[in-house]
């Protein structure tokens, strides 16, 4: 019979919180960095499986949610909520990846316009507060002319998850006075993922 803690469930029970402290304080991506760490500590637990499934939910990771959700399911079918998680994602899967094929061919055409108001109806209007959405539609809205919603958008994302690599770049560009080279950046990038 076990008594007490052992010292991985103290490390696991750690890193869970801090994964829950940086949740809390808005930086979605070091709470997946600390849950990760406390799934190498425990590995079977629920709780940890899915709240990284919801983190990465929020990054809009969708995948990488499902796969946690669906481990977690695993471990526990009976009253395990990811259940309802994974339900719920399945919806959304069917939304975007049907619709960000069209943006993306939209995007390729150079049509930005029609890939910003597709992308804004049916992505951004279920999904705003994604992190991954944000920073595509903030490049949409750039892409499309509207310098100063990109950027509003961007600083969405910084209040969502203060460390986010991505948006933390754009406004950099945007602070240094380079948002002519983000612009051909993008529409490079855009062109590239277009066609991969």
């Amino acid at each position: 019979m076990r008594t007490g803690f052992s010292l991985f469930d103290k490390i696991f029970t750690i890193y869970y919180n801090k994964g829950l402290e940086c949740a809390r304080d808005g930086n979605i991506g070091m709470a997946v960095e600390n849950l990760t760490k406390s799934l190498s500590y425990n590995s079977h637990s629920i709780d940890a499986l899915n709240f990284i499934g919801l983190c990465y939910y929020r990054l809009g990771k969708l995948k990488n949610a499902e796969c946690f959700w669906i481990k977690s399911i695993d471990i526990d079918s009976s009253t395990n909520r990811a259940r309802g998680y994974l339900d719920d994602l399945k919806k959304d899967l069917e939304v975007v990846e049907s619709v960000y094929s069209t943006v993306m061919n939209y995007i390729d055409m150079k049509q930005y316009k029609k890939a910003f108001e597709l992308f804004e109806k049916n992505i951004y209007s279920r999904f705003n507060q994604s992190v991954n959405v944000l920073n595509f539609f903030g490049i949409l809205n750039l892409l499309s002319g509207k310098n100063g919603q990109a950027i509003k958008i961007w600083k969405d994302v910084i209040a969502i998850d203060v460390m986010n690599r991505e948006a933390l770049n754009y406004l950099a560009y945007v602070k240094e006075d380079r948002l002519s080279e983000l612009k051909y950046r993008i529409r490079n990038l855009a062109s590239f993922m277009s066609k991969g």
